[in-house]
């Protein structure tokens, strides 16, 4: 990747992760399309170890608001439906 490449999906993947600090969602609708288009071979592993820093700061700073009953339920269903 050339160094102009590698500022664009930098610039990319800051303003997805500031629109998924602040909406809750869009990380992956924002830098998706602009890491395939720079290198596909980036999709979608690395996406998905991007979006792992910044879920865990989402977690750790909303912590008060998160239903834990209903998160055991949630995530046993998602462990059982995945197999």
């Amino acid at each position: 990747m050339t160094e102009f490449q590698i500022a664009l999906v930098a610039l990319t993947v800051f303003v997805a992760a500031l629109t998924q600090g602040t909406t809750s969602m869009g990380f992956a609708l924002i830098s998706a399309p602009v890491i395939a288009f720079v290198e596909p071979g980036l999709l979608p592993v690395w996406l998905l170890i991007m979006m792992v820093p910044l879920n865990i700061y989402v977690v750790l700073r909303e912590r008060h608001a998160i239903d834990y009953h209903a998160t055991q339920w949630i995530s046993l269903g998602r462990i059982l439906g995945t197999f």
